[in-house]
């Protein structure tokens, strides 16, 4: 199932890109590389027309090796190493937010 949760977000600090620089669109997803976030279901729902950037830190390895393997044919990048001016920089030209969780 798929729910929308509008949370708080600190809008003097997180500020939607008016210049985007990029002409495709993408949705990011941050977080612990870890099987209960769900990152293996947002990249098989992901449709052809969005790229994604998972940013985050490997957990486990099992799991990031199988999560490559579900990207290679998406357009998908994996961020390991953002600082937290690139974390901003990609929250900001971002146009969706996802967050996955397997119960």
């Amino acid at each position: 199932s798929v729910s929308i949760v509008i949370g708080p977000i600190d809008t003097e600090y997180f500020i939607p890109s008016k210049n985007k620089r990029n002409k495709n669109r993408y949705a990011i997803c941050v977080g612990r590389i870890l099987p209960h976030k769900g990152i293996d279901r947002i990249i098989s729902a992901l449709p052809s027309d969005l790229d994604l950037k998972i940013v985050g830190t490997i957990y486990d390895q099992n799991y990031f090796d199988l999560l490559k393997g579900l990207a290679c044919d998406k357009n998908v990048e994996f961020i390991l190493d953002a600082t937290d001016s690139d974390l901003l920089a990609l929250y900001q030209g971002a146009d969706l937010f996802l967050q996955g969780y397997n119960a």
